[in-house]
């Protein structure tokens, strides 16, 4: 036939990287983990974890994302754990229904068996609580037992997931201190989770959490019901002031209520473990690594590695020269190279830095015998 001598596209299944069974919930879980490129197994450093739901396919969102702002310095660094419910949309559509809900609505139930043509008596909610106590009390630890974590926990979810992370955030007791709600269902039998929260804003003028984060959003195309339902929610919320928690929301314009979780996970992650702008001072230039350009003469794009006592300067095609280096003020420093050229060797550079933009140093440096001849460069910390 015409497309016989086509190539079949590979079948190509991510495997999880771990199966548990909850006795709480008496059913599987599979997880999906994703490490920031600094993890190793030799060091004591240890990472937030960022807790996904509907990790079969909300997990490869997350961990693209996260390896696109990591690069880009953009967030912390954080590992990211998929939690998937069942093997096929039958058995996570049943599995998400009961553990994302917090009540049981039976006229939901059996209007979604017809439409999705399941076997009457098949779906069944209202597992909220005891899916939450199945992750504080079965995969949280198994994370934390197994890899280099710390006590720093955030959930997210979409949809019904956005939901169950709306519960989980108004019933907080300081567990999770992290909250992507997008998409939520906060209409769920009669906006039941939408007044608890109100009513909680509403009568608490403090609320004992450690430092949390909040980020909520909805899309523009979604359901009608959904944007005034957050942008209650929110305004509860906000009117309440509470010092203690940082929220933000956004309503993603031409966005569906299947197309605001792609739209959602880079906001999500940004807001809840983006880097907060640093205000430098030239101690911040005394050890680590540095992009150097020069600016008014010609410097092949240069990588410095600075300890107290030494510097390394590497640039593409050429010798990487050593310098000894000693800080004569805050923001002054001699540079005395160790190699190089015989004219490089033992030449004595005397570097200041002039002021601080944003990551970046704004330097002028002399070289001993060179009157008169200044040189600039700019030193952007990496």
């Amino acid at each position: 036939s015409l497309f016989s001598q086509k190539i079949a596209p590979k079948k190509r299944i991510t495997e999880p990287d771990h199966t548990i069974t909850s006795k709480i919930m008496e059913k599987e879980y599979q997880l999906y983990i994703s490490f920031p490129k600094s993890y190793s197994t030799n060091d004591t450093i240890s990472y937030p974890v960022l807790y996904v739901l509907d990790g079969h396919f909300s997990y490869h969102l997350f961990k693209g994302v996260q390896n696109l702002l990591t690069t880009d310095k953009a967030i912390e660094e954080v590992i990211i754990v998929g939690i998937r419910e069942g093997h096929d949309f039958n058995s996570w559509f049943i599995n998400r229904a009961y553990d994302f809900t917090p009540s049981r609505d039976t006229v939901w139930e059996r209007n979604r068996e017809k439409i999705y043509n399941l076997a009457k008596g098949s779906l069944t909610t209202g597992g909220a609580a005891e899916f939450l106590e199945s992750i504080k009390t079965e995969i949280v630890p198994f994370i934390e037992r197994n890899y280099k974590t710390n006590n720093d926990r955030g959930i997210t979810g979409w949809a019904f997931g956005g939901l169950f992370t709306a519960y989980s955030f108004i019933n907080s007791d300081g567990y999770f201190t992290r909250f992507g709600i997008n998409t939520s269902t906060l209409w769920w039998n009669s906006n039941e989770i939408l007044n608890q929260a109100v009513l909680r804003f509403s009568n608490n003028k403090t609320w004992d959490l450690p430092p949390t984060k909040v980020f909520m959003s909805v899309g523009t195309l979604d359901e009608s019901s959904m944007i005034p339902a957050m942008l209650k929610f929110s305004s509860h919320l906000k009117n309440r002031t509470y010092k203690n928690i940082d929220f933000e929301s956004q309503i993603f314009d031409k966005e569906t209520h299947a197309s605001t979780l792609p739209t959602s996970t880079s906001r999500t992650l940004s807001v809840l473990y983006g880097k907060k702008p640093q205000n430098l001072t030239c101690i911040d230039f005394k050890t680590g690594t540095f992009k150097a350009e020069g600016t008014n003469y010609k410097l092949p794009t240069t990588i410095v590695s600075r300890s107290e006592k030494t510097q390394k300067e590497s640039a593409d095609g050429l010798e990487t020269l050593e310098a000894s280096i000693e800080w004569k003020s805050e923001c002054n420093y001699e540079l005395i190279y160790v190699n190089g050229s015989p004219d490089m060797k033992g030449q004595k550079v005397s570097v200041e830095i002039l002021k601080i933009e944003g990551q970046k140093a704004i330097c002028t440096a002399t070289v001993e015998g060179m009157p008169g001849i200044n040189l600039n460069f700019e030193m952007e910390k990496q």
